[in-house]
């Protein structure tokens, strides 16, 4: 990882559960991290097991390196097997520290996942993402973002109008400022990156699964380059 690092790699990553040492592991991320002034993103708490719970250390480890607000945190399924007052421990330091959380539902959709409503709720910045792209642990997985969506809708009732809403801006907004995309959005004076989807509403992107029409690159039109005739 060093090494990669020193290559020019801008972003570090770990997965707690791998390592026998899950704290160590942590330590060694966030150290590396804060060295080279990148961000850090971790498979945490992915089994949902309570022995491998290990994001209140991650939070605190955050805080105490000034990181905060510099890490994201994959799955995170252990916070729905806390009690609800462990819960709303882990929710303030989720919040103090600025961990960003991102829900793979397609990953891991046969355990309980990481409570998304509430942590919206909570005001923690959520993205969504598909973890897998046809590989050993999803073979069928595509990386397109809004059949996770989907899932995710199903699996934890984004029905109502406000849910969809939320999950919408997870897709677009909230997934932009997880990444740290810069200048995103329908603007004057921001680059012309596009993508028209053939659907009318959010709602109706998500039940049909809805095609890109058009697709706009830096203000040229690349629909029949990308996606041919």
């Amino acid at each position: 990882l060093r090494q990669a690092l020193q290559l020019g790699a801008d972003l570090v990553g770990g997965h707690t559960i791998v390592d026998a040492d899950g704290k160590r592991h942590i330590d060694t991320i966030l150290n590396l991290a804060r060295e080279f002034d990148v961000e850090a993103e971790f498979h945490l708490d992915e089994s949902g097991n309570r022995e491998h719970y290990l994001l209140p250390y991650l939070a605190r480890r955050m805080m105490e390196l000034g990181l905060q607000g510099r890490v994201t945190g994959i799955h995170c399924c252990t916070l729905s097997a806390l009690t609800p007052e462990e819960r709303r421990e882990a929710l303030e330091l989720i919040r103090e520290s600025s961990l960003k959380i991102i829900s793979a539902p397609t990953a891991i959709a046969t355990r309980a996942l990481a409570p998304v409503k509430e942590l919206l709720a909570a005001g923690v910045l959520v993205g969504i993402g598909s973890d897998n792209v046809r590989d050993f642990f999803n073979p069928i997985g595509c990386g397109d973002i809004k059949q996770v969506a989907l899932l995710l809708a199903y699996v934890q009732r984004f029905f109502t109008a406000e849910d969809i809403k939320q999950l919408w801006d997870m897709l677009t907004g909230k997934g932009a400022a997880l990444l740290g995309c810069e200048g995103y959005g329908i603007a004057v004076g921001r680059r012309a990156d596009v993508t028209v989807l053939a659907a009318h509403s959010p709602v109706e992107v998500l039940a049909k699964q809805a095609a890109p029409a058009v697709l706009i690159r830096g203000g040229r039109d690349v629909t029949e380059e990308i996606l041919g005739s």
